[in-house]
């Protein structure tokens, strides 16, 4: 797929996100950003090439739960706890599956996922340095379909 095509269909499956949803996404591209940051991990632009791979066929609801479970490891982390992230009773057993192994994970892999996901999220139009409104994207999506 092309890279405008690619950017296309993101800015369509970001577009169907509410305000809340959106504002969610920079709340947790912050925490991983400074997360990466703190570790001596600098965040640059992306090459939007879709190098990221599994991560670019996650829908963008998963690719939030993704980031969200990774902001909860985070989390676990700092506070030194041993034990893996609790279940979510709401969540199915594939994800609280993923939720305990990313506890097993070395502090290099996890932040090389953290990137990776960082990344990901800013081919779809989210950057940590600047947050897009919703009709910032109609405007664009709108302008991409004229030309």
């Amino acid at each position: 797929m092309s890279q405008s095509m690619n950017q296309t269909s993101s800015v369509t499956a970001t577009d169907q996100l509410s305000d809340d949803e959106r504002n969610s996404i920079f709340g947790l591209l912050k925490i991983l950003v400074d997360h990466l940051n703190c570790n001596g991990i600098n965040v640059g632009p992306s090459n939007g090439d879709g190098s990221s791979g599994k991560l670019v066929k996650l829908n963008i609801r998963h690719l939030i739960e993704l980031a969200s479970d990774m902001c909860d490891e985070i989390n676990r982390r700092s506070l030194g706890a041993n034990s893996p992230l609790p279940c979510k009773p709401e969540s199915t057993s594939k994800r609280n599956n993923a939720r305990a192994k990313m506890s097993e994970f070395p502090c290099e892999k996890m932040n090389n996922l953290i990137l990776e996901v960082v990344q990901e999220l800013e081919n779809r139009n989210f950057s940590p340095s600047s947050e897009i409104s919703s009709s910032d994207i109609k405007k664009r999506n709108r302008a991409s379909i004229q030309e």
